[in-house]
């Protein structure tokens, strides 16, 4: 699995643990977000560097990335986007008929982590 599928599935994560549903879900969802954290730690951190090298951060968070360096940020986005991480949890298998509305891409970004069963 790469960091950029952690990465991804973070939103739709957090949309499934901030919905209703069994007590037994919330602590497999809780539990897979505990177990995440420290890789999505990881993300967040080299990204900032990687921001702080070839750019700059601005007032309102948002970056910057000097012209001249934004090709080679991007490559090394790219390498870290793509780098493997071992990540050893059970699927959590959610019920379709669960109260939670999600998107077909929020669905997709969740398969390394959620098998959805009738």
């Amino acid at each position: 699995m790469t960091l950029s599928q952690v990465i991804n599935a973070v939103p739709a994560l957090n949309k499934v643990s901030s919905t209703p549903i069994s007590l037994f879900l919330s602590y497999k969802v809780k539990k897979l977000l505990n177990t995440i954290q420290g890789d999505v730690d990881f993300f967040n951190e080299k990204q900032q560097e990687l921001v702080e090298k070839y750019g700059y951060i601005k007032d309102d968070n948002s970056y910057v990335i000097d012209e001249d360096k934004k090709q080679v940020f991007q490559i090394e986005m790219n390498e870290l986007a793509q780098m493997q991480v071992d990540i050893q949890v059970e699927k959590i298998a959610l019920p379709i008929d669960s109260p939670i509305e999600l998107s077909v891409i929020e669905i997709g970004s969740l398969e390394p982590f959620i098998t959805f069963v009738e």
